[in-house]
């Protein structure tokens, strides 16, 4: 999605969507502040966030949804795109993971607020880790090295590096999610040239958008 220029944003997004046969009327949209805020989008939150960031879902990065046929959008370039299944219910979300999201928390609270929500277990839960910065390619200083478990930072010629993928399984782990229901993309953003990424990009980058939804048989 094109930074700065709301018109052709629109478009591409129109153009995205419809590949898939989706309305963009029928997307919904976090307001991403790299926040812990998880929130339960309804029916009448379609289209929020699609057409005006000002009416996206405030403050929010991670959604869940059992409503049929809405999609939940989130923006990334190097944040890690977690998207989240219960077939049980069915219901499906999504969570915008940059590391501050991450080190605070989102990726287990996403399995608590589906656990209070439709009164499952973790276990019934699946998640999928999209493309995102990894261990070799996210270098943090020593500002916000204890920030991070000790177990997922590595310290290599000199310098410090953060391993978001071990902390996002250690926490999903933490809440009772089988390391068998993680399925990892295994892709580096800053790495693959096909994926957006802000630390190889910049200002130049264009996010890429994480989507999830369910639709009616």
């Amino acid at each position: 999605m094109k930074r700065g220029d709301p018109a052709a944003c629109l478009i591409l997004r129109k153009n995205l969507f419809s590949q898939f046969d989706w309305q963009l009327d029928r997307t919904v949209w976090g307001d991403l502040v790299h926040g812990v805020k998880v929130e339960e989008v309804l029916e009448d939150d379609a289209g929020r966030g699609a057409f005006e960031k000002h009416n996206a879902i405030e403050q929010t990065d991670g959604m869940w949804t059992s409503a049929e046929n809405l999609l939940l959008c989130t923006t990334h370039a190097d944040c890690l795109p977690l998207y989240y299944y219960a077939p049980t219910v069915p219901a499906v979300g999504v969570a915008h993971c940059g590391w501050r999201g991450i080190v605070a928390g989102l990726p287990s609270k996403m399995i608590e607020h589906a656990v209070n929500q439709y009164q499952i277990s973790p276990s019934e839960i699946e998640v999928g880790i999209g493309p995102g910065i990894r261990v070799d390619c996210f270098e943090i200083g020593e500002d916000i090295l204890e920030q991070f478990p000790s177990e997922s930072v590595v310290q290599r010629d000199g310098s410090w590096y953060a391993d978001l993928i071990a902390t996002v399984r250690n926490q999903l782990s933490s809440v009772g999610v089988p390391d068998k229901n993680i399925e990892d993309a295994g892709i580096c953003s800053r790495c693959s040239p096909i994926h957006s990424s802000y630390r190889r990009d910049r200002t130049t980058v264009d996010p890429a958008v994480a989507f999830i939804g369910l639709r009616s048989h």
